[in-house]
């Protein structure tokens, strides 16, 4: 059966504070709020505002744990902290409109139960009188109050509903009673919104703009001593108030109405909770932006009445000043152009034309950067420039360097952050003040000091969502600059829901398919899927170790697959999600199951050195041949006899080889330029690795298949000077039951590359510890990659290292981390890296001596590799990557 959504609204004295949904039935965790003193909670559900008759509540140390008819007290709905060190009831509204306590069989509320205590509350018999009348509603959206009012969302649109608690008895009767007469309440009529500040003040008409947020608002032909209730858009009640003995009324908002669109009316009560139906309407939009000074300002015209034209906000007026007093104004025009010519001719002398903008609501802009220009009697004058702001000494520069960081140091410009109180730093003019602005809006300023720097913290926190920054720097003697370079980001605070609609499926085996709960699997990598919030990093956790991470995609999907098979026993995953801005999700629900692969076949294990194979040509396509060791070797595509070749095919072949290459032994597989063939193993493998030497050319590959002729990986075979082993293991959970090398067309000379040495097996030495290229994203380089002292990148090339496990809080050098670092491991930019993972446990704390320039390390995004998404740090000027698995706690200097 569907459920209801159950709201709380809490309340203090006759104050509403918050309303909040509960969705019932629901996994994505409890809702918490912090307990008010002498509070009441009231719960409702959504539409009739009738409480849920049954609940279960548990005392847990200072806090109280409600769990919704039906669901687990395991898993609460609400948990109200701290509710044992504040005085508070839990209430509900009965049938009969009338407000009870939560009460248990025996008569006592929760406030009174003993701690660890669970008891199932009903409602009571006894009813609160009054609770339900002059409640207040502030600071939010109370599409609720209505319904705890007993005014219905459909009473608000006709009906009239009594506000008054007129029952002892708060349950259903089917007693009849007569039907009272109708009493008619006159709503009167919503006469005006007022705006009362900045330069366009009056009554606002109907769909017009205003910029005050807090207009008056007043009606009349309201019945005196009835109760006035305004409505903004969607019925929302933003405050009350009363009639006069002349039945008029009037209203202020104490909360500032949001930017946008607003749709007033009222509703009126009279003193039996009689209701009227809904007054006239008038629609009115707030803007509170002052708009962006005029820009590309020029004075044309060698003239005593010069044109003066611009750029500014369409359809405001523009008011034109010239040596600091008024000559006219200037409309502009809906593409944001605007003219202005003088109606009486300036002097003789020096001009100086400055402009501010006005928008239709009235706000005013900054004003705009000085024009110089002077009308010389001798040649009728020379016109502005466009506004270069003279030989530059009267008009401060604009700041510069402008930078937003979180709290760890981090830039936030372009991107999502949970500190809604970021540092604002730049540089300007020593003695100048900078002035802060956020969506054109002023919110401080900061002096610099005698180095040019300067510094800026909100006191008060940024909004959720989207930020603009802009500086305007004024000099001392009030002149100001351009507005500076805008920092965009945005503030996030909220944390994603938990990740949902987990899938876990078995990929290996006969059986495939999804593993349910505490089932058992032959797969020691089984696929984890899900859907969370797009581009957050969910993080996957195996009996609370953190096992790999994965990157959410735009539609929201997600698939992680252990790169390290699971062992044989009991596992429990779970997931947490980690948005842009850093915000973390409650932990998933478990999958618990059981990995069990001592059925499954042993990998294959064997070596071949072609020492005692017979000699072969494969002169025709398809032709293939069997080896002992366990492989073999098929023709797929290339060169065959018939085809202009006499003596070099591909083959097995002792040619030469004792010549170029002694460390191939008296035999090798030699394959001819431009030919695919494929090396099948009799039963599937797990790794594998060859040696080769003579490629000489950029293309050759060498691609590994599972049984089911899907795609592992491909791999290039890069050209050499001298041999070398190419070694590949197939991810945790997969076997290799082929590969196909590839070799690319030559000069048309016949070129042979050689292969020898080809060993397969579960074997340590066959590990690619290397081959973390899955998933890789691409970077942009940042640095400069000259050469750098003490860095020998031949050796660490092959060095196939690159990983460092902590476990607990570790001290790290950098130095030390070098000695680790392998060329081009993760990405492929020219950089030494080495990447650091751990537990979910572990703290990481980086030695300062080590650190040189250690205010130059910044954060260049992330990249995901075998399966763990790691953040990525550098260092300027230099060719060392550190690469830190996501979510370990992490400090440096």
């Amino acid at each position: 059966m569907e459920s209801n959504t159950i709201n709380v609204v809490v309340v203090e004295g006759k104050k509403i504070e918050k309303t909040i949904a509960l969705h019932q039935g629901q996994k994505s965790g409890p809702v918490t709020i912090d307990a008010v003193d002498n509070g009441k909670y009231i719960l409702a559900e959504d539409g009739t505002g009738l409480a849920p008759e049954n609940i279960t509540v548990t005392h847990v140390g200072d806090d109280l744990y409600i769990s919704l008819e039906g669901d687990d007290k395991d898993h609460p709905d609400l948990i109200i902290r701290d509710y044992y060190l504040n005085e508070g009831e839990l209430v509900g509204k009965g049938e009969d409109g009338s407000y009870y306590n939560y009460v248990s069989s025996q008569g006592q509320d929760s406030a009174v139960l003993s701690a660890g205590s669970t008891e199932p509350l009903a409602l009571g018999d006894d009813s609160i009188p009054g609770l339900g009348e002059g409640l207040i509603a502030e600071n939010d959206d109370h599409t609720l109050l209505w319904a705890l009012l007993g005014l219905g969302a459909l009473a608000v649109a006709g009906g009239a509903i009594a506000l008054s608690n007129r029952h002892d008895d708060h349950h259903s009767s089917t007693q009849s009673a007569p039907l009272p007469l109708p009493v008619t309440v006159n709503s009167g009529t919503l006469d005006a919104i007022t705006d009362n500040v900045g330069s366009i003040t009056g009554a606002i008409v109907d769909k017009g703009v205003t910029d005050d947020n807090k207009p008056t608002i007043t009606g009349s032909g309201v019945t005196p001593g009835d109760t006035v209730y305004i409505l903004d858009t969607d019925n929302t009640v933003i405050g009350t108030t009363s009639a006069g003995l002349d039945g008029k009324w009037s209203f202020t908002p104490d909360t500032p109405l949001a930017e946008g669109v607003h749709d007033v009316k009222v509703v009126v009560v009279d003193m039996n909770g009689n209701q009227s139906d809904l007054s006239n309407d008038i629609h009115i939009i707030v803007d509170t932006i002052a708009p962006g000074a005029a820009e590309n300002i020029t004075v044309e015209g060698d003239t005593n009445t010069p044109q003066i034209t611009g750029d500014a906000e369409a359809n405001s007026v523009v008011i034109i000043s010239d040596n600091g007093t008024e000559i006219g104004s200037a409309q502009v025009d809906g593409d944001g152009k605007w003219s202005f010519t003088p109606t009486t001719p300036l002097d003789d002398g020096d001009h100086d034309i400055t402009t501010v903008v006005v928008d239709e609501a009235g706000n005013v802009s900054p004003k705009s950067i000085d024009v110089p220009f002077a009308i010389d009697p001798d040649n009728g004058g020379d016109g502005g420039d466009g506004g270069d702001g003279g030989d530059g000494t009267e008009v401060p520069e604009a700041a510069t360097n402008v930078e937003v960081t979180n709290d760890a140091g981090d830039s936030v410009a372009g991107k999502d952050t949970s500190d809604n109180t970021p540092n604002i730093s730049g540089d300007a003019a020593p003695g100048t003040v900078v002035i802060i602005s956020n969506n054109g809006t002023e919110i401080g300023s900061a002096q610099v000091d005698e180095n040019g720097k300067w510094n800026f913290t909100p006191t008060e926190p940024l909004a959720e969502g989207d930020q603009d920054i802009t500086t305007v720097v004024e000099a001392a003697d009030g002149s100001t600059s351009a507005p500076g370079e805008d920092v965009i980001f945005t503030v996030d605070t909220v944390a994603p829901a938990a990740a949902a609609n987990l899938d876990l499926e078995d990929n290996f085996g006969d059986v495939k398919g999804p593993i349910a709960e505490n089932d058992t699997t032959d797969d020691s990598s089984p696929v984890l899927s899900g859907t969370a919030e797009p581009d957050a990093i969910v993080t996957v956790s195996d009996n609370g170790n953190v096992i790999g991470s994965a990157q959410v995609d735009a539609e929201g999907n997600w698939t992680f697959k252990p790169t390290t098979a699971l062992e044989d026993g009991a596992h429990s995953l779970t997931t947490v999600v980690e948005d842009a801005a850093g915000n973390q999700s409650l932990p998933s629900d478990a999958i618990d199951f059981t990995v069990d692969t001592s059925a499954n076949p042993e990998p294959s294990v064997g070596f071949e050195d072609f020492e005692n194979a017979a000699v072969h040509d494969f002169d025709s396509i398809g032709d293939s041949v069997h080896l002992d060791s366990g492989i073999t070797l098929t023709l797929i595509n290339g060169p065959v006899v018939g085809e202009g070749l006499s003596s070099d095919l591909t083959s097995i072949t002792p040619k030469g080889v004792f010549l170029f290459t002694p460390g191939f032994g008296t035999q090798d597989l030699q394959i001819l330029e431009n030919t695919d063939l494929q090396v099948s193993f009799d039963s599937p493998t797990s790794s594998v690795s060859f040696d080769t030497w003579g490629n000489s050319f950029d293309g050759s590959t060498v691609t590994y298949y599972d049984a089911n002729g899907v795609v592992l990986k491909e791999m290039d075979i890069p050209k050499q000077a001298d041999y070398q082993t190419v070694p590949y293991t197939a991810p945790a959970g997969e076997s290799i039951a082929s590969m196909i090398i590839h070799t690319s067309p030559g000069a048309g000379n016949n070129v042979l590359t050689r292969f020898d040495n080809i060993k397969f097996g579960p074997d340590e030495s066959l590990t690619a510890t290397h081959d973390v290229t899955t998933d890789v994203q691409t970077l942009a380089q940042h640095f400069s990659q000259e050469s750098v002292t003490g860095f020998d990148f031949a050796a660490l090339s092959n060095a196939h290292q690159g990983i460092v496990a902590v476990h607990g809080h570790e001290l790290l050098n950098i130095d030390e981390l070098l000695s680790h670092a392998s060329h081009n491991m993760f990405i492929d930019d020219g950089k030494a890296q080495v990447a650091i993972t751990g537990d979910m446990d572990s703290h990481v704390e980086f030695d300062a001596a080590s650190l040189s320039q250690a205010q130059d390390w910044s954060s260049e995004g992330q990249v995901t590799s075998g399966g763990m998404v790691y953040d990525v740090y550098q260092q300027h000027d230099s060719h060392f990557e550190l690469l830190i698995q996501h979510g370990l706690d992490v400090q440096h200097a």
